[in-house]
């Protein structure tokens, strides 16, 4: 895998962070896999934080509303293990 440190995003002051990578193929699949990952038992305690980092990422940093609805709908995916490519 090629280094991706470059893809996580300071938010709240850099106390948390959040992923963003610059390539939209790699945000679909990102983003989807995230999704069934915290779908998973013993992850599901963490989607209140992943919800409330991804909306201030998206809805109060970077005013884009259009982008959160992406995230969304790539984390249902996930969690409803739709794995086809697009």
């Amino acid at each position: 895998h090629p280094d991706g440190a470059d893809e996580f995003k300071p938010i709240l002051g850099g106390r948390m962070h959040t992923q963003y990578p610059d390539n939209e193929s790699k945000r679909y699949f990102t983003y989807r896999n995230r999704g069934y990952l915290m779908n998973q038992p013993g992850m599901r305690r963490l989607l209140p934080q992943e919800y409330a980092r991804f909306a201030w990422f998206f809805l109060v940093q970077r005013r884009d509303v259009k982008g959160f609805r992406e995230w969304l709908s790539l984390q249902a995916k996930g969690r409803a293990e739709k794995f086809y490519r697009p």
